[in-house]
């Protein structure tokens, strides 16, 4: 990268056999940086699953202050 800081990542977790879901995670710095891959014909519903992580992780960081 040429002495270029890495500033986010998204983890590339593959579904596996019979998985619908994958979730991974990998921090830089000081964030953490998630990566979903979902079987939308065994989930179809899961769209909103990004937002969801992303309103949790903004509610346990407001507990911890």
């Amino acid at each position: 990268m040429l002495g270029c800081p890495l500033e986010v990542t998204y983890p590339g977790v593959p579904l596996a056999d019979r998985h619908a879901l994958s979730v991974g995670m990998t921090t830089v710095r000081d964030q953490a940086c998630f990566g979903v891959y979902v079987d939308r014909a065994a989930l179809p519903d899961a769209g909103g699953l990004a937002h969801d992580i992303d309103e949790a992780v903004a509610e346990l960081l407001a507990g911890a202050r």
